[in-house]
C-alpha cells in the first residue's frame, strides 16, 4: 500500500502546471525623497511603473475588479515602499475596529505580500486599512490557510480619505525582511478587500478557491537596481511589570502575590536571512487569554499559542506532525496544567541558510516550583531542518528534548526525546497537497510501539476536493512538549466536497457545497479490561450540504452516525454519575447559519439534536454582534447551551455566556474587556486589557482579571501593569 501512495506522490510532482505571471520593475529613489503622509505628491512618484490591472478572486476569478486600484512601489537604502490609491464613490467604509492585526477578510482594507526567496512557500504579508489599522504577518505553507498575525514588526505608514477614495503609504524596513541581496527576482502580490460591493482581488491572479496569500500565484519583483546590504540589525526590548494577585480559593494563601517581573527581549540580525531571538526572564501578562469552551469529548482541547516570543518563523517548528499528533508544542513551554511556570529564559536561531535551506535551534530554561507543584526545573531543547525539493515540496526533520535537572545537574529518568521526518507535499498548481510523517519517542531508550507515522494526501481544483489520510499513533507515543491527546490507535479518515457555482448571471448564491466525511479509529493493542486488538473506538461520518450566499451569509445542513467505545467509565460532568464503559451507536443532525457579514448587526447560530451515548442532546449556539458604532466600538455576545437527559443519570445542561467588548479610542489606544459565564467549570471571568501604544511597537499594558465561582464568590483577582519599548 505505502509503495502505492509514493507513487502517487510522485506523479503528482509531475503533474503540474503554472499560471502566467504579472511583474513589477522596482527601481531605487534618494534617501528621504519619500514622505509618508498618505499624499501621493512626492516626486520619486512621478516616474514610477502603476500596476492597475486587478482581477477579481471574489465573487469569481474570471473578471476585472469592479473598483480599480493603482499600486507603486519603490525603495531607498532603508526602507521598501508601496504606494496605492483604492477607488470608490462612497466612504462608508467596513471597518470594524481600529486594532493593529484586524481580520482582513471582514475589514476593508490593502496588503501586499513579499516572498524574497521566491520559494513558493513563505512570504510577508503587510496590510493597511481606510482608517490607518496596520496589520503584519506570517505567510506558511504556501499560503493556503491564510496569514499568522501573531508575528510583530516595526514599520511606517499613513492614509488619507478623500473624495475619490482613500490613498495610503507604506515604508517598510528592510531590515525587518529576512532576504538575500544578490537576489534579483522576488515574488509579490497586491490584495484589496473591498466589502461595499463585497469583493476581493489581486494583481497576480488567484483562483477563488484559494486564499489570497497562496504564495504560488504571486507575480515577480524584477530589481533593476540591486537590493540594499542592510547593517547590523539589533532592537532590545526591555519591559517591567507590576502587580498582585489575590487567591480567594486557596485558604493557605492569605497573602497577595506579587506579580513584579524585569526582562528583556532581543531580535538580532545574525545575517541577512538568519535571526536570533533572546529572551530573559520573560512576562506575557499582555497577551489575551484563551476563549472558554465547554468540552463533552474524553480528550484535551487544542489551544493555539498567542505569546509573541513563540511567533516567528513558528511553522519552522510546530508544523511538524497533525494538528492532534504534533511532537512539538510550544504552549507547554512555560505552562503546567494551565498555570503559568516561570521561564529564567530562552534563545531561538531561525531562518534561511540557502534559498531552499531553513534552520531552526530553540532552547529554554524553566524555573523550578517551591509550591505545592513541587516542578523540577526544565530544559526544552528543539532543532528544526528543512530542505525545498522539487519545486515546492520539503523534507523536514525535527529533534525535540526535554530534560529536568536539580541545580546544574541533569536528573535521570526525567528526560523525554522526540525525533521526526516529514515530507511535505506541493504541486506547482497548488492542486495536490500532501504529507507523511514517522516520529519516533524515546525515554528510556528505543521505546518498542514508540513511534507515530500518517500519510496524507488532498486535491481541490476549485470544483472537487477529495482527501485520503490515515494515522498510527502506538501506544507508547510520549511527545511531552507536543499535543498528542490520544495513543494506542489507528485511524483513517475521508472526504470528499463538491463545489456547484450556478450559471445565472444575477444568482444570490455563490456555491452549493455537498459533502461528505467519515472517521474511524480503531484501537491498536488489547487492553486491561479485555476489549479486543483492531476494536473500532470511535466513528464519525456525516453528510452535508451548505449555500454560501454572494452577500457572505450562509447556511448549512448535517446529518451524522456516530459510534464510541468507552474503554472505562466516562464521567462527564465531573459529579460522580459516570457514563458506563460500552458500545454507543448515536444519531444527530445539525442546522447553521451566518447572517451577512457587512451588517451593523450579524448573527451565527447552530441547532443540533439527537441521540447523545444512551441518551438525548439538545443544543444551541449563538453568536451576535453590534457593529453600528464601527470602527470605534464592536460588541461580541456568545451562547451556548447542552442539554443532556439520561434515563437512568443525572441530567444537566452545561451552559457558556461570553461578552467581548472592544474599544477603539484611536489606531494607539484601545481597551477590550471579555466576559464569560461557564457553568461546566464552575467559572465566571472578567478579563480587561488597556493598551496604549505611546511609541512605535512600544506599549503600556493595564491587565485586570477577576475570575469567580458560579454563585459568585471570588476565586481570584490580578492587576497587572507592563511596561515595554523597543529599542
Amino acid at each position: 500500500m505505502m509503495k502505492h501512495l509514493l507513487s502517487i506522490v510522485f506523479l503528482t510532482c509531475l503533474l503540474t502546471s503554472g499560471f502566467a505571471q504579472v511583474s513589477y520593475n522596482l527601481h531605487q529613489v534618494e534617501d528621504n525623497s519619500i514622505k509618508i503622509d498618505g499624499i501621493l505628491n512626492d516626486i520619486a512618484w512621478q516616474d514610477k511603473e502603476i500596476s492597475n490591472s486587478f482581477i477579481q478572486t471574489f465573487p469569481t476569478d474570471s473578471l476585472p475588479a469592479q473598483r480599480s486600484s493603482e499600486v507603486k512601489m519603490a525603495f531607498d537604502q532603508r526602507n521598501l515602499y508601496v504606494a496605492v490609491r483604492c477607488y470608490t464613490p462612497s466612504d462608508d467604509y467596513q471597518v470594524n475596529t481600529l486594532i493593529r492585526d484586524f481580520s482582513f477578510p471582514r475589514t476593508d482594507a490593502f496588503a501586499v505580500f513579499l516572498s524574497p526567496r521566491n520559494d513558493g512557500t513563505n512570504a510577508l504579508s503587510f496590510a493597511i486599512s481606510p482608517y490607518g489599522s496596520q496589520r503584519e504577518g506570517i505567510v506558511a505553507n504556501g499560503g493556503l490557510f491564510g496569514v499568522t498575525t501573531a508575528w510583530d514588526s516595526k514599520w511606517n505608514s499613513a492614509v488619507q480619505r478623500d473624495s475619490l477614495g482613500w490613498t495610503a503609504e507604506m515604508a517598510i524596513p528592510f531590515k525587518n525582511i529576512r532576504y538575500d541581496p544578490r537576489d534579483t527576482l522576488w515574488s509579490v502580490n497586491f490584495a484589496r478587500n473591498d466589502l461595499q460591493i463585497n469583493e476581493r482581488s489581486t494583481w497576480s491572479k488567484v483562483p477563488v478557491n484559494f486564499n489570497v496569500a497562496s504564495v504560488i500565484n504571486y507575480g515577480q519583483l524584477v530589481w533593476k537596481d540591486p537590493a540594499p546590504k542592510t547593517k547590523a540589525n539589533v532592537n532590545l526590548i526591555p519591559y517591567a511589570s507590576a502587580g498582585l494577585k489575590l487567591d480567594y480559593g486557596d485558604p493557605s494563601k492569605t497573602e497577595a502575590t506579587n506579580l513584579s517581573k524585569v526582562g528583556l527581549d532581543a531580535k538580532i540580525g545574525v545575517s541577512q536571512s538568519l535571526n536570533l531571538d533572546v529572551t530573559i526572564n520573560p512576562d506575557f501578562s499582555n497577551v489575551r487569554v484563551d476563549q472558554q469552551v465547554i468540552n463533552l469529548d474524553r480528550f484535551s482541547v487544542f489551544f493555539p499559542e498567542l505569546r509573541p516570543f513563540f511567533t516567528e518563523n513558528s511553522d519552522l517548528f510546530s508544523d511538524f506532525g497533525f494538528r492532534r499528533i504534533r511532537p512539538f508544542f510550544s504552549r507547554n513551554i512555560g505552562l503546567s496544567s494551565g498555570s503559568p511556570v516561570n521561564i529564567l529564559g530562552g534563545l531561538r536561531l531561525s531562518g534561511n541558510v540557502s534559498d531552499k535551506t531553513r534552520i531552526g535551534l530553540m532552547t529554554m530554561q524553566t524555573e523550578g516550583t517551591a509550591d505545592e507543584r513541587n516542578l523540577e526545573s526544565e530544559n526544552y531543547t528543539v532543532a528544526a531542518f528543512q530542505q525545498q525539493v522539487w519545486n515546492r515540496s520539503s523534507i523536514g526533520a525535527i529533534l525535540v528534548n526535554k530534560q529536568a535537572f536539580n541545580g546544574a545537574r541533569s536528573i535521570s529518568g526525567q528526560r523525554n526525546t522526540v525525533a521526526g521526518l516529514d515530507f511535505n507535499l506541493y504541486s506547482k498548481n497548488n492542486y495536490w497537497r500532501g504529507k507523511i510523517f514517522y516520529h519516533q519517542s524515546f525515554e528510556d531508550g528505543f521505546e518498542i510501539d514508540g513511534g507515530a507515522q500518517a500519510v496524507w494526501l488532498n486535491y481541490d481544483d476549485g470544483k472537487w476536493q477529495f482527501a485520503y489520510n490515515h494515522e498510527y499513533v502506538g501506544s507508547n507515543y510520549s511527545a511531552e512538549v507536543g499535543f498528542v491527546p490520544r495513543t494506542g490507535y489507528f485511524r483513517f479518515e475521508h472526504f470528499v466536497i463538491r463545489n456547484f457555482f450556478p450559471k445565472k448571471k444575477n444568482s444570490v448564491v455563490f456555491n452549493h457545497t455537498p459533502k461528505i466525511y467519515y472517521s474511524q479509529y480503531w484501537n491498536s493493542e488489547p487492553t486491561l479490561e479485555g476489549f479486543d486488538r483492531f476494536l473500532s473506538t470511535d466513528l464519525n461520518a456525516w453528510l452535508g450540504y451548505e449555500v454560501t450566499f454572494m452577500n457572505t451569509a450562509s447556511l448549512e445542513f448535517k446529518v451524522r452516525e456516530l459510534q464510541t467505545q468507552l474503554m472505562q467509565d466516562f464521567d462527564l460532568f465531573g459529579n460522580g454519575d459516570p457514563i458506563s464503559a460500552d458500545n454507543y451507536r448515536y444519531r444527530d443532525a445539525s442546522v447553521e447559519w451566518q447572517t451577512n457579514r457587512r451588517k451593523d448587526f450579524v448573527f451565527s447560530g447552530l441547532v443540533q439534536g439527537g441521540q447523545f451515548y444512551d441518551g438525548t442532546l439538545l443544543s444551541y449556539r449563538a453568536n451576535l454582534s453590534y457593529r453600528g458604532w464601527r470602527p470605534w466600538i464592536v460588541v461580541d455576545l456568545n451562547f451556548r447551551r447542552d442539554e443532556i437527559r439520561f434515563d437512568e443519570r443525572e441530567d444537566d445542561s452545561p451552559m457558556l455566556i461570553g461578552s467581548n467588548i472592544a474599544v477603539s479610542f484611536s489606531q494607539k489606544i484601545q481597551c477590550n474587556t471579555f466576559v464569560q459565564y461557564n457553568t461546566q467549570l464552575n467559572n465566571f471571568n472578567v478579563n480587561t486589557r488597556f493598551q496604549w501604544r505611546y511609541a512605535p511597537m512600544s506599549d503600556l499594558f493595564f491587565v485586570y482579571t477577576d475570575n469567580y465561582f458560579d454563585d459568585f464568590r471570588a476565586k481570584n483577582r490580578a492587576l497587572v501593569l507592563r511596561l515595554s519599548y523597543w529599542w
